[in-house]
């Protein structure tokens, strides 16, 4: 049994989840779940699949580059109004990271750094980007154009590109004049009636192709074409009919989006000297009527994706001037949906209706699903030094890599032997070349005199030390018995006077003073009396530190898994599985390198996140709070790990001649005898989590009492819905409800139970008062 004393009092340990840090390391993980909030609650975010081909799987993730200072010349807008590109969509979902089926945005001017003086804080704007679907969006203000007053923002965000494209493909690609006869292919869809509408503004003769007599009677009462004006689609009629309806010379401009056969066919179309634009993408100057060149004819392509960003800006300019734009309006159709409702959106975008221009608006109380907020990143000082003691190891050219990644640009590698090893080296150059110092100071640090030169040294450079991570360890395993007194030392130095000599010789005013301890001093490990002795020592220099008002704090790192001394060759030569498998008591005890490197930017960052506390002094990193406590003796068995062990376990005591619980509720013929069964089952798993005995639990005490917490409490809850097939909520368990009527709860909504029992059991719940 451990205790200790203190003013009169004596202290068990217990092991004590860090939620918070907990909490972070899911937020990192790939498992991570969305959440239902507000969209607009302050953050800055952008919409990502989590994989392809899953409109599912969208949700909004925090846009770290969008809170970042605006560069100059840049502006940030807050976006309200995002038009839905269905060309885009199947690409940009299958990509599973962020889709592009956005690209034109109304929105408004919450940030200025220019000196553009038609630009102002709260103005109305329109831009185009590759990705608009972020609640804010920073860029050069050459890029973004005032909306007209008269304009709606899901009026003017619908035309845009779509007039932009038209007028390009109308006037610049296809050199219109005054008179000319022009035929637009597939007519009806937006694009095709925007064309109409400029083709008729500047006294044009339409000519169009639909595929329905629906789509012919939709243009002839919208745009008053005459009935002869209206063909089919390509292929139903023929050069000569287009001759008897353009006065014998043919069509000018032929504005289509076909491609092979139905291409080939609108080719002879074309009159001498005509123009044909195509718009489709996907046309072959191959699949054009052999005679088409000879005629003096022209082919062009569309694509605005692919035009320069400014002539894209200079044709939305075009466009807003236009006088007529208003009554363009009464023509344009526009279906607007929540961004609450973006699924909803994106089907209608992909469906066969094509005249209609979908619309998302950012409304401001739209619930969407929201990846929780990351932590604040950590920036360190990059004018500081960072000490890294043993870091040439295999953790510590690790730690070296994040302390670049957040900033660090001068690193002093304390290490008995220097960088002697190709990895080694390769490492420290890489650090180099991305823009860090490194200094490797040859240095036993379990010898005082060495580390004060090395202190001195620092100093007399002028490098500001504000952290140190104590990474150095020799490891010289032995049964206690046989184990020398030079085994000994050589373990428990490095950790003993190694960790003192960088606590007392280097300056004190650190931001940090990380000391990487292991597991194995808290569980105990055959064979490493002396290395579980030196880091406990760590882990009690680390609370001396911080009662002291320094910095401190000690890691105790479970079997890092994907560490290099599993590497083949290396210090354990196996793989982390088979090692898992000989040393089955390291399966509760393992963490990632991955979760390692979070676990420490927290600790350099200082307080947990959300709630800005100091980390406690000893963190145990990687050990888990589903510890399965079976008939074996080891360290499981001990009651300081009491909180991190799973607090339901099915079956607990296995046997072939018992009768399932769930059985025993099929066959109840009464409610009373189907709660007794689902009591004792709930009796034998907590007294299995607890280490007590079934009958020490007191039906009578509602589950928290017998440390279920919130976190335990969606087990408890997954436990009931698989083995007795009830669905209860977390409140239900975390309720004040004591057990046994917990147990007529249970009963009453199990599909195990017949509905005559359910019905008794629901009235003597009821008759309790927990309806």
């Amino acid at each position: 049994m451990e205790y200790a004393a203190l003013s009169d009092l004596l202290f068990i340990p217990r092991v004590k989840p860090e939620e918070t840090l907990d909490r972070e390391l899911e937020l990192y993980s790939p498992n991570v779940r969305s959440v239902a909030g507000l969209l607009h609650d302050g953050s800055h975010r952008k919409l990502t699949a989590s994989g392809p081909d899953d409109i599912d799987s969208l949700r909004w993730v925090q846009d770290e580059h969008a809170i970042q200072a605006l560069q100059d010349g840049e502006v940030e807008v807050r976006i309200s109004h995002v038009l839905l590109d269905s060309f885009n969509i199947q690409n940009s979902l299958r990509d599973g990271e962020t889709p592009t089926f956005g690209r034109e945005a109304v929105g408004f001017i919450t940030r200025l750094n220019c000196e553009n003086q038609s630009l102002e804080i709260g103005q109305r704007v329109l831009t185009i980007v590759p990705n608009a679907f972020k609640t804010h969006i920073c860029q050069r203000d050459s890029l973004v154009r005032p909306v007209p007053t008269v304009l709606p923002s899901d009026f003017a965000v619908s035309i845009a590109s779509t007039f932009a494209t038209a007028w390009h493909a109308l006037h610049n690609a296809g050199q219109f004049v005054k008179g000319d006869y022009v035929l637009i292919d597939a007519a009806a869809q937006n694009f095709g009636q925007a064309v109409i509408q400029l083709v008729q503004m500047f006294e044009g003769r339409p000519l169009v192709s639909v595929s329905s007599e629906g789509e012919k009677k939709m243009l002839m009462d919208k745009y008053n074409i005459p009935e002869d004006g209206i063909l089919g689609m390509p292929g139903s009629f023929t050069a000569r009919d287009l001759a008897a309806q353009t006065d014998g010379r043919g069509v000018d401009i032929i504005i289509g989006s076909s491609s092979g056969v139905a291409l080939r066919h609108l080719s002879t179309c074309l009159a001498e000297g005509g123009r044909f634009v195509d718009i489709c993408r996907h046309a072959m100057a191959t699949d054009l009527d052999p005679t088409f060149f000879k005629r003096n004819a022209s082919f062009s392509s569309v694509n605005l994706d692919t035009l320069a960003q400014d002539r894209v800006f200079n044709l939305v300019d075009t466009v807003f001037q236009l006088e007529q734009l208003i009554g363009v309006a009464e023509h344009h159709t526009t279906k607007t949906y929540s961004v609450a409702d973006i699924g909803k959106a994106l089907s209608a975008a992909q469906s066969d209706e094509k005249n209609c221009s979908i619309i998302v608006s950012f409304d401001e109380g739209a619930i969407v699903p929201l990846m929780p907020a990351l932590p604040p990143k950590l920036t360190l000082s990059s004018d500081s030094s960072y000490i890294l003691s043993g870091g040439l190891g295999a953790l510590g050219l690790s730690i070296a890599d994040s302390l670049i990644t957040h900033g660090a640009r001068h690193i002093v590698f304390l290490s008995r032997s220097g960088a002697s090893s190709l990895r080694q080296k390769a490492a420290l150059k890489d650090f180099n070349e991305r823009g860090c110092t490194i200094e490797t100071i040859q240095c036993d640090v379990t010898d005082a005199v060495q580390v004060e030169l090395a202190a001195q040294s620092c100093k007399m450079s002028g490098w500001k030390v504000k952290g140190i991570i104590q990474c150095a360890m020799v490891l010289q395993d032995s049964i206690f018995e046989n184990m020398t007194y030079e085994r000994w030392c050589a373990t428990v130095n490095p950790k003993v006077k190694g960790t003192w000599n960088l606590h007392s010789l280097f300056p004190l005013d650190l931001d940090f003073f990380i000391v990487l301890s292991s597991m194995s001093g808290v569980i105990g490990n055959a064979g490493q009396a002396n290395y579980c002795a030196g880091n406990t020592y760590e882990d009690s220099l680390a609370h001396y530190r911080r009662n002291i008002g320094l910095a401190g704090t000690s890691l105790d790192v479970g079997l890092v898994t994907d560490a290099s001394h599993f590497d083949k060759g290396s210090t354990f030569n196996s793989t982390s599985e088979e090692y898992l498998k000989k040393y089955k008591h390291w399966n509760s005890a393992q963490v990632t390198n991955g979760e390692l490197q979070i676990v420490l930017a927290a600790v350099m960052r200082g307080t947990s996140y959300p709630n800005g506390k100091p980390f406690v002094p000893q963190l145990l990193v990687g050990i888990t709070d589903d510890i399965q406590r079976g008939d074996e003796p080891g360290w499981s068995q001990d009651r300081k790990f009491d909180h991190r062990v799973s607090q339901i376990v099915v079956n607990a005591h296995p046997n072939s001649d018992e009768v399932s619980t769930g059985q025993k509720m099929r066959s109840a013929r009464t409610a009373n005898e189907a709660a007794l069964a689902v009591e004792e089952a709930l009796k034998t798993n907590i007294a299995v989590a607890i280490t007590a005995q079934p009958n020490d639990i007191d039906v009578g005490k509602p589950l928290f009492t017998f440390g279920i917490d919130s976190l335990k409490a969606i087990e408890v809850r997954n436990w009931i819905f698989a083995e007795l097939q009830a669905d209860i909520s977390v409140f239900d368990v975390l309720s004040q409800t004591p057990i046994s009527d917990l147990a007529f709860i249970i009963v009453e909504r199990s599909s195990l139970i017949s509905d005559e029992v359910k019905r008794a059991a629901d009235s003597a719940v009821v008759s309790d008062g927990w309806a």
